[in-house]
């Protein structure tokens, strides 16, 4: 089982940030780059992310962002990264309540290991045990999905049905399986099965996920190869 944390960007220069956000997704982080503040809203709104790393080496009205920011998403942790001469900026942005800052040149075993330490006090690391099948993150607990940065919202039942299938491991599931895992008091109708999973199988394309039928045998999940 593999924790990924799910970083979320905001500079003015996405370019000087290539190689950065590169070394990033071989440490196991899931990123989005965001240099506009109504994409930034939009993406937070659409996305759970559990962190925001927030730049103002590069320049730009961040102070003004992050007080939003703060003010939306008191309990999301803000990570910052400053140039050395920018002090008062530093002390300015903890005491708005960021969690941490870094100062550039920025190496990036340190910006790791402060987002391990952040999100390891804030308890994402004990409580968010994502179930990984073929890079895409399945969240239980948050009934959701992502393949990279973005999380689809999943209904309980939804979450239930793709939890079932990445446990299976290849296996199919049959529909009578899932009937019976999914009814309350009696068991789901093979019909009721078979909607649920059409409607699914929409859903999760667009993640490069496909529920593929075994005709007589049951469902199983594969990745979407175009």
């Amino acid at each position: 089982m593999v924790i990924t944390k799910s970083i979320l960007l905001f500079t003015s220069d996405a370019e000087s940030f290539q190689t950065l956000t590169h070394d990033l997704h071989n440490f196991g982080c899931a990123y989005r780059v965001s240099g506009q503040f109504e994409e930034t809203w939009n993406l937070l709104a659409a996305a759970g992310f559990d962190l925001v790393l927030l730049d103002f080496f590069s320049g730009g009205d961040g102070v003004s962002f992050l007080q939003s920011l703060r003010a939306l998403y008191p309990d999301l942790p803000v990570l910052i990264i400053t140039a050395p001469h920018q002090v008062d900026l530093r002390i300015r942005c903890l005491n708005i309540g960021i969690c941490d800052y870094l100062v550039t040149p920025l190496r990036i075993e340190e910006l790791v290991a402060r987002i391990e330490t952040i999100l390891h006090h804030r308890g994402v690391d004990d409580q968010r045990h994502y179930l990984q099948w073929a890079g895409i993150c399945l969240d239980e607990t948050g009934n959701r999905i992502r393949n990279g940065a973005t999380w689809l919202a999943l209904s309980p039942t939804e979450c239930k049905v793709l939890a079932t299938l990445f446990k299976q491991r290849g296996r199919p599931a049959s529909k009578e399986y899932l009937g019976e895992l999914l009814g309350c008091k009696k068991p789901l109708s093979i019909n009721a099965v078979e909607v649920l999973i059409y409607r699914l199988r929409n859903r999760v394309r667009p993640l490069k996920l496909q529920i593929c039928t075994l005709r007589g045998t049951g469902y199983v999940i594969e990745p979407l190869i175009n």
